[in-house]
């Protein structure tokens, strides 16, 4: 930031030493009219005039910036959002599996005992 501050200030300075080197009058033809203006004068306003525009688009641009950064955010919510239900819901399918995966045995214990009572029950 300092730097753009020095940057404009030296140029500053070179645009006036240049309108006060060239103070001569000049003829100026606006639309119909005539004018005989210090050639320093117009230059000086040429550069404010400039400036003005140069100063006016930047804002135009920041502004979009700012609501393509407001968008964008609102966008990132909504991911993150998402992202966390879908985080839940792998973790929930995760735990059912386990929950299967340790049911599987007890199952296989259950029917290897039915097994063996049938086996029983039919020698008897």
């Amino acid at each position: 930031m300092i730097v753009r501050f020095i940057i404009l200030l030296v140029f500053s300075v070179l645009i006036a030493i240049f309108a006060i080197q060239n103070s001569s009058a000049v003829e100026i033809s606006v639309i119909f009219a005539k004018y005989s203006v210090s050639q320093a004068v117009v230059i000086l306003v040429s550069a404010a005039a400039g400036a003005i525009i140069v100063t006016i688009l930047a804002t135009i641009n920041q502004f979009k910036l700012q609501l393509k950064i407001k968008k964008l955010s609102k966008d990132m919510d909504k991911s993150e959002k998402l992202n966390t239900t879908l985080q839940t819901k792998i973790n929930e399918l995760a735990q059912a599996q386990k929950e299967e995966v340790i049911k599987e045995p007890e199952l296989i214990n259950e029917e290897s005992d039915e097994i063996k009572h049938g086996e029983e029950n039919c020698w008897m």
